[in-house]
């Protein structure tokens, strides 16, 4: 996960190149076409100056998606450990809202 600590020192160079004029802000929105002054959207906070340019929407709705890109990544050791603490794949499976089937089939890959 990463924490504000990690995200500080890629804010302060983007800052910088901003005002250094390296980075030039747009007016419009990257994803939306909208006109605003659009925020820049990191992938990888080790490149500080590869931004995506968008509106406060985009900008939320790409962290939504981030966010659940990571979930999905962690759903196989999550229903390992739920399995491990004697869950029934029923249970597994309301839980991450997937077939009981789904479940035995991560499982089934886990173990290989």
């Amino acid at each position: 996960m990463i924490t504000p600590r990690d995200r500080t020192p890629c804010y302060d160079l983007y800052r910088r190149a901003l005002r250094s004029g390296v980075l030039v802000r747009p007016e419009v929105c990257g994803e939306c076409g909208q006109v605003c002054k659009p925020d820049g959207h990191h992938a990888d906070y080790a490149k500080p100056t590869e931004v995506r340019w968008l509106c406060k929407p985009c900008h939320i709705q790409a962290h939504k998606v981030l966010r659940k890109d990571a979930d999905l990544l962690r759903v196989p050791d999550m229903v390992l450990d739920l399995h491990n603490l004697g869950w029934r794949l029923a249970d597994i499976g309301r839980a991450f809202d997937i077939s009981p089937q789904r479940v035995h089939q991560i499982l089934k890959r886990l173990k290989q």
